[in-house]
């Protein structure tokens, strides 16, 4: 979608593209289920990850 340039499309192409689209847009999603062992290197990993913290206006 981000390399879509939709203003350049002729009116065709546009229909084309959002029929596409919609197509698209009813799919059922699909889930990536992690097996225990991914998930711990995930939590793992995202653990050694560091972040500043944010100020909240207050």
């Amino acid at each position: 979608m981000a390399t879509t340039d939709v203003p350049a499309m002729t009116g065709a192409e546009r229909v084309e593209f959002y029929n596409r689209l919609t197509a698209w847009s009813r799919e059922p999603l699909h889930q990536v289920y992690l097996s225990e062992r991914e998930f711990q290197d995930l939590v793992t990993f995202v653990g050694t990850l560091k972040f500043d913290p944010i100020d909240e206006p207050g």
